[in-house]
């Protein structure tokens, strides 16, 4: 499970109380408020952000299917980063491209 909001992560362990739901990042509740927006003042906390969403786009690239909600934000249907995910999803072989993926390891 993706997201960048805490609430959201916790809302899917109540929608799916049989699944195990895996993040790979450590999201703080923001009430809506993008979490990129206003939880990152210093140059540490901005590398692990940049660090937890390229986490995030390997981990839902890897995926057989990404599964997302529509969105009302600043007039979007739907989140760039999330339809980004999918088309990685759509083109395992770039994640499997990268440093430790697949093509890596038949080397």
């Amino acid at each position: 499970m993706c997201s960048d909001d805490g609430d959201v992560l916790r809302h899917v362990t109540t929608l799916l109380p049989h699944s195990q739901v895996v993040s790979a990042s450590s999201v703080p509740a923001s009430r809506g408020v993008p979490y990129q927006a206003d939880f990152h003042p210093t140059a540490g906390a901005r590398w692990k952000l940049a660090m937890d969403t390229l986490a995030d786009l390997i981990a839902l690239g890897s995926g057989s299917e990404v599964i997302f909600p529509e969105i009302s934000n600043c007039g979007a249907r739907y989140s760039g980063f999330s339809l980004l995910a999918r088309d990685l999803a759509a083109r395992p072989d770039i994640v499997d491209g990268l440093p430790g993926g697949r093509s890596v390891q038949a080397l």
